[in-house]
């Protein structure tokens, strides 16, 4: 019965009081958005640059996974980064236009960055192609600052 009796009394106090998430100021938010809108444009800066070790500065160490196209391309940092190298290998240049890049505040240490834009591509046998995409990036604060955790690319 007393067992009961506890179970009881703990619900109460989760009912009666709300747990509150980390909360943050409107001036707190915007300054997280802001590091997070340039921390992406040096993103696309090394992607334009085919700068692998730029970009990488960005990638957290506990990575998870890059989907896109219809697969995951990667489930962790070092395939992930295989993959990017990989892939930069053959091109000439590639240029990424942002139309548009948003930051979304989840909490102190968690956010998402979203790119809407197009990308253009020469690679090194002279071959030209592009593309649209959004692209979302999961952000997380580390000891290291905001690294990446999580990509999600749609193309068209």
């Amino acid at each position: 019965m007393k067992s009961i009796a506890i179970a009881v009394c703990l619900m109460l106090l989760l009912v009666a009081i709300p747990l509150q998430a980390q909360t943050l100021t409107d001036a707190q938010k915007a300054e997280i958005e802001k590091i997070l809108i340039e921390n992406h444009k040096e993103l696309i800066a090394a992607i334009n640059r085919l700068d692998v070790a730029g970009y990488v500065k960005f990638i957290s160490d506990s990575f998870q996974e890059r989907v896109g196209g219809g697969n995951v391309s990667a489930r962790s940092k070092d395939p992930f980064l295989k993959w990017i190298g990989d892939a930069w290998s053959q091109r000439a240049s590639q240029t990424v236009s942002p139309f548009d890049i948003r930051a979304f505040v989840l909490s102190p240490d968690s956010a998402y960055t979203l790119y809407v834009g197009g990308v253009q591509i020469t690679s090194k046998n002279g071959r030209k192609g592009g593309y649209g995409n959004a692209v979302t990036y999961i952000w997380r604060k580390e000891a290291g600052g905001w690294k990446v955790v999580h990509i999600h690319e749609s193309n068209w």
